[in-house]
């Protein structure tokens, strides 16, 4: 059944926040239109959104937020709805008491990022700046929520109002993010030279030690188990995506051998069986030619198009960095969440496409949210980070829906220190794939 809505001006915020609530989370066909004629002629499903009320209808507020253009200081007029938190209350004529649409536009578009605020040491966004931490809301995807309990409330008037129920593959999509292929090969000379005297400095004798060892051949390097976990995880039901750092230039002490052929070979030989593209170094978001390089030698490795990608440290300004990314072509992103907190940084779990605020427009770049990343999770104990997991993915409110989680290659190591992180990984995989 398709759902019309009556609008007096159809903006290009209207289209893009309309057809993501309702097309690409609810799954809902939508139709618009300006023409009170046709809607009041429309037999089916509908509702007003405007200033004000046509007549009896089913109307919702709208604030005017939508045809604005450009960016400004927004009063968020923060306020609750059933049990969430919402922007843009008020106590006009509506069936819901705030701008569902409008708050929906805000978090999407990541409009906060757009306004001043303090940037962490690393010159990002930090969640801490975000409204959903003051509500303690981080961890729920309110944009989806909100979705479905407006769909209840349209499904009072409108019982016929369904969404489609299509087969979905699992909502869990580990992302394995490989900064260090290797803990001591395949890396620059002056890479592991830092990396010996930075253990030498912190007295961590046995990483010293283990270091002359594995360099002497008299060692296996901790992280070359690649067969082992591939094994793995070729018998689970999801496909995990290996993100490959592939820059000579180093980023806090991270830098690989492009050159190395036993390097080139493993990421050839993950990507004969995964989804295998481009961690992009940090510091190639500032080098629109650096950037172009690391997508080009990638290319170059697995002979296929670059057309997903993440950056190692997270996004530092969306606009450039995306602006970047779209001139070159690339249709995903896999960097919009936060390296050190557990949450919805855009307070939604369905990928959504990147709205560039600056022109005013929907661009073809698909962001999809990453709930947690490893450094994230391991603020906690294994057992409570993973419970955290277990809980958001049930949580999910629409099948539209999926839990990304940035893991590195530490988290399946064999050291004693490491076990319990391990295990709980492959409980994870196992819990929420099915292993035959």
């Amino acid at each position: 059944m398709s759902l019309l809505v009556y609008t007096p001006k159809v903006t290009t915020r209207f289209q893009y926040v309309f057809r993501q609530l309702f097309v690409r989370i609810l799954e809902i066909p939508i139709q618009f239109t300006a023409s009170l004629d046709e809607f009041v002629a429309f037999p089916g499903a509908k509702f007003s959104y405007a200033s004000e009320p046509l007549g009896q209808e089913f109307h919702v507020y709208a604030n005017g937020f939508l045809s604005e253009q450009g960016i400004s200081y927004q009063d968020l007029k923060k306020g609750r709805w059933l049990e969430y938190p919402v922007l843009f209350s008020h106590e006009r004529s509506s069936r819901i008491p705030f701008d569902l649409f409008a708050a929906s536009f805000y978090c999407l578009s990541r409009y906060e990022e757009y306004l001043p605020y303090l940037k962490d040491e690393k010159g990002r966004y930090p969640a801490v700046e975000s409204w959903v931490i003051t509500e303690g809301s981080l961890e729920e995807p309110l944009v989806d929520l909100w979705a479905i309990a407006f769909l209840e409330e349209l499904q009072k008037d409108f019982p016929d109002l369904k969404p489609s129920n299509k087969n979905k593959d699992s909502q869990v999509q580990p992302l394995l993010i490989l900064s260090s292929p290797l803990k001591y090969f395949y890396k620059p000379s002056l890479t592991k030279a830092r990396q010996f005297l930075q253990s030498l400095w912190k007295l961590n004798w046995w990483d010293v030690l283990e270091q002359l060892l594995v360099e002497s051949r008299l060692l296996s390097d901790p992280y070359a188990n690649y067969d082992a976990v591939t094994t793995h995880l070729n018998k689970a039901g999801l496909r995990p995506e290996f993100y490959f750092l592939f820059t000579q230039k180093p980023y806090e002490g991270e830098a690989t051998a492009i050159y190395n052929t036993k390097l080139q070979a493993l990421i050839k030989g993950v990507s004969d069986d995964f989804v295998t593209t481009s961690l992009l170094s940090y510091h190639s978001q500032f080098n629109e030619a650096e950037l172009r390089d690391e997508l080009f030698r990638m290319n170059q490795l697995i002979h296929r198009p670059i057309q997903r990608t993440r950056f190692h440290g997270g996004i530092r300004n969306i606009a450039a960095t995306y602006s970047m990314l779209l001139q070159m072509e690339v249709l995903h992103d896999l960097s919009m969440g936060y390296e050190e907190e557990i949450g919805y940084r855009a307070s939604t779990a369905v990928p959504f496409y990147y709205y560039n605020l600056e022109n005013e427009y929907q661009t073809p770049l698909l962001l999809h949210p990453v709930v947690a990343s490893e450094a994230g999770l391991r603020k906690h104990s294994s057992h409570v980070a993973f419970e955290k997991l277990n809980r958001l993915v049930n949580q999910l409110p629409t099948p539209t829906g999926t839990q990304k989680v940035a893991f590195s290659n530490t988290i399946w190591q064999e050291e004693d220190n490491n076990q319990l992180w391990r295990e709980q990984f492959f409980n994870y995989l196992e819990k929420h794939a099915g292993y035959q």
